[in-house]
């Protein structure tokens, strides 16, 4: 009885020693998890995203962090290049259109992600160029058609494909082949070696007009390429995946998908529909994903880590800005506030031009019945005789009051009706 007496304080000790052992493990654990989510939180806002804006009346590249902060320009303002590609490696963006003209065809221009090292790569016009994986090449279609290759120092330039209604669509993951759409036909133009095809659609109405083009892409891991039927058989429309040997062709999404974009770890894909949602589908096609309210027609960009997709788009009457989706398409957060704008893609080089002035707003608030606007104007409710009126006010030189009657009639209701007349 002594014996388990005494050696109940040791008992009673040993297991306060276990529980605080437990705790700190719990705690620690915690903390571990508290400190992973910092650090995944801190890796996201650390990319950035390269969109085109007219936020300032003009189409220009910035450069923005995931978060929505941090916009600043990527080219001088005289140059109005249209971004269109960034590289895999997030290292290297190509514009296109000339001086002082923002358009998707033109002379192909290619910089550094971060602006500098800006020079011509193509002179005349051309269109679609694509960045090969590790940034040294850049594949695009002349104007007389075909497909295109020339390094990054503008030598080496040669045709790969000269038929007139095809493009470059995407590159494979090694960079040692490229996919060309021929809208009907998915080719694989080896660099060096014979071509092949490894899927053909129905008849298109026009193929020559570019906007079934540009439709397939090779998912990172190489196992699988994705791309859109369009084809006039409507029921035969959709989003397909095949292999890079032409088996396997199966379709994961039906109806008139227009653009897709494949996560970095090649399992999911996020997509636009001709009715202007967003989507979100496994490669197993089972229970794609619907983005709640938002409406898009351009073509997502998966960030680096795998966890989100940028996509530009609309939420209601709102002007076009571009969107920061989770993967599960759960979660809708904002990027952009000002402008038009469009996305274009990813990279972790900070821009070298100074962050972007806030754009002023363009009317202040002076009283209940008035505004003043960025052009020294003042605008002045009133009613005059069963008349709504506004007048616009401005100051001339010697201080004297302008005004001039902007009046409108009222806007009569509606007679009312009784039911069944």
């Amino acid at each position: 009885m002594n014996a388990l007496v005494s050696a109940s304080p040791m008992l009673r000790a040993s297991r306060l020693v276990v529980a605080a052992g437990l705790a700190w493990t719990v705690l620690a654990g915690l903390a571990a998890g508290d400190g992973a989510a910092r650090r995944t939180a801190a890796l996201a806002d650390d990319y950035r995203i390269v969109i085109s804006s007219n936020r300032e009346g003009k189409t220009r590249p910035y450069s923005i962090l995931s978060n929505g902060s941090g916009l600043a320009p990527l080219l001088a303002g005289g140059r109005r290049l249209m971004p269109v590609a960034v590289s895999r490696n997030g290292g290297t963006i190509a514009f296109t259109g000339g001086l002082g003209l923002a358009d998707p065809t033109g002379p192909i221009w290619i910089s550094r992600a971060d602006g500098t090292g800006l020079h011509r790569l193509v002179k005349g016009d051309a269109f679609g160029p694509i960045l090969s994986p590790d940034g040294r090449f850049v594949a695009f279609s002349p104007q007389r058609g075909g497909v295109s290759l020339v390094r990054m120092d503008g030598r080496g330039r040669r045709s790969l494909l000269s038929r007139r209604f095809c493009c470059a669509a995407d590159w494979s993951p090694d960079g040692k082949a490229l996919l060309v759409d021929e809208g009907d036909t998915i080719l694989i133009v080896p660099l060096h070696g014979k071509r092949r095809v490894i899927a053909r659609t129905g008849p298109i109405e026009d193929a020559s007009l570019g906007t079934e083009q540009t439709i397939a892409k090779w998912s990172p891991n190489g196992r699988w390429i994705a791309f859109l039927n369009t084809e006039d058989e409507i029921r035969k429309n959709g989003l397909y995946l095949v292999r890079p040997n032409g088996k396997q062709l199966h379709r994961i999404v039906r109806g008139p998908v227009i653009t897709v974009a494949w996560s970095a770890d090649g399992t999911k894909l996020a997509f636009t529909h001709d009715d202007g949602y967003v989507g979100v589908v496994r490669v197993d096609g089972r229970r794609p994903i619907r983005v709640g309210r938002l409406r898009a027609f351009e073509t997502p960009a998966w960030a680096p880590d795998g966890r989100s997709f940028a996509v530009a788009g609309r939420d209601g009457d709102d002007p076009t800005e571009v969107w920061l989706v989770n993967e599960d398409g759960r979660s809708l957060r904002r990027v952009t506030s000002e402008g038009e704008n469009s996305m274009i893609g990813w990279t972790r080089r900070k821009p070298s031009r100074a962050p972007a002035a806030p754009i002023p707003p363009s009317e202040r608030v002076l009283d209940a019945r008035s505004a003043a606007t960025q052009t020294g104007h003042v605008l002045r409710s009133s009613r005059r005789r069963g008349r709504a009126t506004a007048s616009m006010l401005r100051f001339g030189p010697r201080a004297s009051l302008r005004s001039r009657d902007l009046s409108f009639p009222r806007p009569v209701p509606p007679k009312r009706r009784e039911c069944g007349t």
